[in-house]
């Protein structure tokens, strides 16, 4: 099932639906919900949800609505690094990464901040503080429950599903915060994490590591690869950083593959300008698209 949270003209506060095709269309209809109460109600939720879809009341089309982030303010963030070696060979030249890939690889992660989501189609502004803005493309998951010490073979009782992420960066900042052993700004201005649209719930995608993925930027391919050359597949993740408490809702990217622009030749061709629209598509997952408006000025609030 493709679930997403949206806003729309014509209902109040923060909507979360499930998506049907009819006609060619896209729909979405509204289960008078959210996201976090639906993954916590689970079973009952689905079969509420598919019921829903079999008499849809209260529909919306793709363009009546203003998506927000499958999970619009989950308790934590856990990107992955390094986790593709494709991406690890081409960043080789740094210190980090080469003590990284040379040693045994655990799923190192950094912090995304709740406040650097962003939606589908939603612009980004060029952040004032780089001249650098970089892309990734990641598959995501969502935890469906609170959990910790989970084995690797039982991960798929704590994965509720898969969303698309694209791992904006500030290049220059990200390289001197590591310098100094710490990553936190280069990752987290506002938008630095866009997310969606979709919510794919887990029986959808029975297999997570065999998928196609694929970033463009205005149309040329930047990054491809499958989710099959990942270092550290899902069961490692969480195994890994179930050493934390994980909750209800909770977001875990796998790393991105290479292609990055700051590693192209030359870089300032391939980072991100004020105009670039930006699609990352993972089979099933379906579309993130965003647009990377001018930076924005100045706020006191």
């Amino acid at each position: 099932m493709r679930l997403a949270s949206f806003t729309a003209p014509t209902a109040r506060g923060v909507r979360f639906g499930a998506a049907f095709e009819r006609d060619g269309r896209t729909l979405l209809v509204d289960l008078d919900t959210d996201v976090l109460r639906f993954i916590d109600a689970g079973t009952t939720a689905l079969e509420y949800a598919r019921k829903a879809l079999e008499h849809p009341q209260r529909v919306y089309t793709e363009d009546e609505i203003t998506f927000l982030p499958p999970v619009p303010r989950p308790g934590k963030i856990i990107s992955l690094g390094v986790n593709y070696r494709s991406h690890g060979e081409e960043a080789a030249h740094i210190d980090s990464v080469k003590h990284l890939m040379s040693g045994k690889q655990l799923p190192r992660a950094f912090s995304k901040l709740p406040s650097s989501l962003a939606g589908h189609r939603q612009c980004i502004s060029y952040p004032r503080a780089t001249k650098q803005l970089d892309y990734e493309i990641e598959m995501a998951f969502v935890i469906g429950r609170r959990c910790k010490h989970v084995r690797a073979g039982d991960w798929r009782e704590v994965v509720y599903g898969y969303t698309i992420y694209n791992d904006l960066s500030m290049r220059d900042i990200q390289s001197s915060e590591m310098q100094a052993g710490l990553l936190l700004l280069g990752k987290n201005f506002d938008g630095a994490a866009p997310m969606g649209p979709w919510l794919v719930t887990a029986d959808e995608v029975p297999d997570p590591h065999g998928l196609d993925i694929c970033l463009r930027v205005n149309g040329a391919v930047r990054q491809e690869d499958n989710t099959r050359n990942l270092i550290n597949d899902i069961p490692a993740i969480v195994e890994y950083w179930s050493q934390i408490t994980l909750e209800l809702g909770d977001i875990l990217s796998t790393g991105t593959p290479a292609g990055v622009g700051i590693f192209r030749d030359p870089p300032e061709k391939y980072l991100l300008h004020p105009g670039d629209r930006i699609t990352a598509t993972i089979e099933r997952l379906g579309t993130l698209e965003n647009v990377i408006a001018p930076a924005a000025p100045s706020t006191n609030g």
